[in-house]
């Protein structure tokens, strides 16, 4: 977008030595992305034929013959420049465009679509081999099909933002997961031994094959989307769990493992497949009924709802099958984690007995002195709601999303608001509001100076405590800056927080002072409750 934008949208065709020979709208129609033998080519469709029959020719006359000689060739430029801004120089080193120094300017680079060597006239359409793509043709064909623009675009500055919550989450987030999944293992192989890394492997396919599907579809990644995957896994090793215990079960009642399977596996799968059917049920009303946020972790729930299906009723039960049905295991009870001391002798006995803590319990009658614990932790809920109610006017603790609040959006050199901690320290133990911000994130821009400016602002810089003379490459760090907090400030906050920023703004940006290209960009504003309130409720 930048550089179709200081391209100004305007295509030319040029010889070696930088002269134009005609421009796009008056020569070029049409473009489009045409395939030779695997190998993508600009097809070129021309408007005038007299005009194109034209320039080859004289181009054809300078053909000398020679192999990689580029003397008769034809230059197409997007966005020409031959005199760059102040700017643009003093980044380069060149005072513009050339074919001369293209392979020093890597600015002039991305404007030269493709070169086409001429040793005889065209008088049809030809086409131009390069790196093209079918977006390349699609924008090429906007800018040719548009009218032509009557004004220049200079570029003053530029910024570069990174991603709000850091290129490393991703790596934070896979480092949590791989310590996770070891843990996870750890645990299953000391309880299930052999069994134990068959369910682990079962996991880690579970993992892949989820993580695969929803790339597959398209899927955007977030944290709705990890926090689904977490409880994914945590289901997945459940099924499991019931499948591995169930087994053992069975192997403690004396029985072989062939048998021990094949009971185990029965009475485990029922189980199974009622909870993924439910969660599968509850997903899909999210998925119908939430927002994009929800809908994302709902997508989520209900792909790992199949893999389970697959991957735990299907291959799990398919591994542990071929283990316990093999000769050569019999009686090894240890690779499930079932000592010798653990099995009942049931040799003698025509049914199993062993008695539980349970067998004397009457449940039916004892019904009533159950149903009072649950009764009395629901009471204790709603007491500790309505106490909310009352002291915060609000059933339920919400947050910024849910809620409401206010939020306070800025731009700014100082470095003081460059970290979490330091903007939190602004907003409390200098007073301009009561309590912490429920939320504060930090992104950063570039913006270039040259080394005038530098020269020219250099007591504003120094009010932030900044040293022109150390800074790299006439680079200054902007710190954009997003507060929110899950309630809405009082305007005695509010005002305060606004006079610090209208005497910043009168200090340094409206004043002889000021640096144009950085005028403070601040807003104060409450905002409304995010839509996910009403899909929860209605969920």
């Amino acid at each position: 977008i930048r550089n179709t934008l200081i391209s100004n949208g305007k295509i030319s065709l040029r010889d070696i030595d930088d002269k134009l020979l005609a421009t796009g709208e008056e020569l070029i129609s049409f473009i489009s992305l045409v395939y030779r033998d695997g190998v993508p080519y600009m097809g070129v469709k021309i408007k005038n034929y007299d005009k194109l029959k034209e320039i080859t020719t004289a181009q054809a006359r300078k053909y000398t013959g020679k192999e990689n000689d580029p003397t008769s060739a034809i230059v197409f430029w997007l966005g020409f420049e031959e005199t760059y801004s102040e700017n643009t120089k003093e980044e380069t080193g060149f005072d513009g465009d050339s074919y001369a120094n293209l392979q020093n300017n890597v600015y002039s680079q991305w404007k030269v679509l493709s070169t086409l060597a001429i040793d005889a006239p065209i008088e049809e359409d030809f086409t131009v081999q390069g790196a093209f793509t079918e977006t390349n043709m699609a924008v090429l064909n906007s800018i040719l099909s548009t009218d032509p623009v009557n004004y220049t675009l200079t570029e003053e500055y530029y910024s570069e933002h990174g991603s709000v919550l850091g290129e490393d989450v991703p790596n934070r987030v896979l480092l949590a997961a791989l310590i996770g999944l070891a843990i996870i293992a750890i645990l299953m192989i000391i309880a299930y031994r052999f069994a134990g890394l068959i369910a682990i492997l079962s996991i880690i396919l579970h993992s892949v094959l989820v993580l695969a599907s929803y790339n597959l579809i398209g899927g955007l990644f977030g944290s709705d989307t990890v926090a689904a995957l977490t409880i994914g896994i945590t289901l997945a090793v459940n099924a499991n769990v019931i499948l591995v215990e169930r087994i053992k079960d069975e192997i403690r009642k004396g029985k072989s493992l062939a048998r021990s399977y094949t009971e185990g596996s029965k009475k485990s799968v029922s189980t199974i497949l009622d909870s993924t059917v439910l969660v599968t049920l509850a997903s899909l009303a999210l998925y119908l009924l939430g927002n994009q946020v929800v809908k994302s972790f709902a997508a989520v729930m209900i792909i790992t709802q199949v893999s389970i299906i697959i991957v735990v009723v299907l291959l799990t039960r398919l591994l542990l099958s071929l283990v316990c049905n093999n000769k050569k295991l019999e009686g090894k009870t240890e690779w499930f984690g079932v000592s010798s001391k653990e099995i009942e002798d049931i040799s003698n006995l025509e049914e199993y007995t062993k008695k539980s803590v349970f067998d004397k319990t009457n449940f039916l009658f004892d019904f009533k002195k159950l149903i009072i614990g649950p009764a009395l932790v629901v009471l204790l809920g709603i007491v500790i709601g309505l106490i909310g109610q009352v002291s915060n006017h609000k059933f339920f603790n919400y947050n910024s999303q849910m809620s409401g609040g206010t939020r306070i959006y800025f731009k700014t050199i100082d470095p003081k608001f460059s970290t979490e901690d330091g903007v939190i320290k602004f907003f409390v133990s200098e007073a301009y509001a009561k309590r912490s911000p429920s939320e504060v994130t930090i992104g950063t821009s570039h913006v270039n100076y040259s080394s005038d400016d530098l020269v020219q602002y250099k007591e504003t810089f120094a009010a932030y405590g900044l040293d022109t003379t150390t800074v790299s490459r006439n680079r200054v760090t902007v710190y954009n800056v997003v507060v929110t907090f899950d309630r809405h400030l009082d305007n005695t906050s509010k005002e305060a927080i606004n006079d610090y920023f209208e005497a910043e703004k009168a200090a340094f940006y409206d004043s002889d002072k000021s640096i144009e290209l950085l005028k403070t960009n601040y807003t104060l504003a409450d905002y409304k409750p995010y839509s996910g309130q009403a899909t929860i409720v209605n969920a």
